[in-house]
């Protein structure tokens, strides 16, 4: 052999002794890999990953202090790391069940001012009272009371959006760890489309925003926080247990209060509690009606009297409905719940796209209040990637 070719063979050699392609029997190519590993397609054949570690795999037992494992090759699962775009459509009308009498406790006023109205005991004269009271309870309070008698309809769909981040567990990557953010709440108010459901913008005119976790101009912060959690993937399915997000609630009802007042009011009233001391004009009534049984029928003296059973009557309602209000005004409620969704990878690429979607949500199970355990909480879910 010339000394030339016996030069190419070394350097040949030498070139290659680093390759692990070119690596025979128990060279370094079938070596556990230092460098660890994610998954079992991380490690040589006949080796399989076992806490970020590559370790030999018992096929044909019995085999000498060598786990057993019936399916080295385990397939890695899709990748659904990193951020999504996530929607929920939340039930809470059950939690809100005591609001379903506000409308009615209003609606009550004109019947409680007339029962307070027969002051005199003549038919005649008890009458004319009646239509004086009539006059001074605003025209709007008829659609607050109707917008009211259907506020729990209101959150029987109400759309959370948010974003949540996942992360695959370094060696085990169908378990999952991950933080959400809420951002918006939106709920369905029909009354908000002047033409109901026969609006051309229905019902996008009938969806109205409700921020999360920002300061609103004279009114405040709706808090919602989102606690972190773990899942994991489950076939093809995405399963996250033992979700629990804190949300003041209160707050938000009484967001969605004010907004339904401005509705109702035509802006005039930008709050409920504004619009509740509004509801009837006591002092005007009174002197209206003092005047009149005055002139007419010579009995004065009447004016603080009046003015004293008006006040009594609105005050009763009010309380009504601000005692309607407390049996949900807890200052952080917890919502805790499970959430369980298919996983999309379309087009194919080993990456996961969607979570769910619009023909096949998620579910909401298991679902429950902290403080109200007597409710229940259900409702699906989506997730998009960004």
């Amino acid at each position: 052999m010339s000394r030339a070719l016996v030069g190419v063979m070394l350097i040949s050699f030498v070139g290659c002794g680093d390759d692990r392609l070119n690596g025979f029997g128990n060279e370094q190519g079938t070596h556990e890999d230092p460098a660890g590993c994610l998954t079992s397609l991380d490690c040589p054949e006949n080796s399989v990953c076992v806490d970020s570690a590559c370790v030999p795999v018992c096929i044909n037992p019995p085999c000498d202090e060598v786990p057993i494992d019936p399916d080295p090759t385990d397939p890695l699962p899709l990748y659904v790391g990193g951020a999504w775009l996530t929607q929920y459509h939340f039930d809470w009308s059950d939690y809100l069940g005591p609001l379903a009498g506000l409308g009615s406790e209003i609606d009550y006023l004109d019947q409680l001012l007339m029962g307070n109205s027969t002051i005199t005991g003549l038919p005649l004269i008890d009458s004319i009272i009646m239509q004086i009271i009539d006059q001074y309870i605003p025209d709007w309070v008829q659609e607050l009371v109707h917008i009211l008698n259907n506020i729990v309809h209101f959150f029987e769909d109400v759309r959370i959006e948010a974003r949540m981040t996942l992360a695959h567990v370094s060696g085990s990557p169908r378990d999952l760890t991950g933080t959400e953010i809420w951002d918006w709440g939106y709920v369905q108010i029909i009354d908000n489309c002047p033409l109901g459901e026969q609006d051309p913008n229905y019902p996008s005119c009938a969806e109205v925003a409700v921020p999360l976790n920002s300061w609103v101009a004279s009114f405040g912060v709706i808090g919602a926080e989102a606690l972190p959690f773990t899942g994991e993937l489950v076939g093809d399915d995405i399963v996250f247990t033992h979700r629990v997000v804190r949300m003041q609630m209160s707050q938000f009802v009484l967001y969605v209060l004010d907004l339904i007042t401005r509705i109702a009011t035509n802006n005039q009233y930008n709050t409920f509690e504004a619009a509740l001391v509004a509801i009837v004009d006591c002092n005007g009534l009174a002197n209206s009606l003092s005047n009149t049984l005055c002139s007419s029928f010579g009995m004065c003296s009447m004016g603080p009297v009046i003015y004293a059973a008006c006040v009594d009557v609105r005050d009763d309602v009010i309380d009504e409905v601000i005692t309607a209000l407390t049996d949900i005004t807890v200052e952080w409620e917890a919502m805790q719940f499970d959430q369980r969704a298919h996983v999309y990878d379309n087009p194919v690429d080993g990456n996961a796209d969607e979570l769910g979607h619009a023909q096949d949500p998620g579910l909401i199970e298991n679902g429950q209040f902290e403080f109200l355990l007597s409710a229940d909480l259900t409702g699906t879910w989506t997730g998009r990637r960004p």
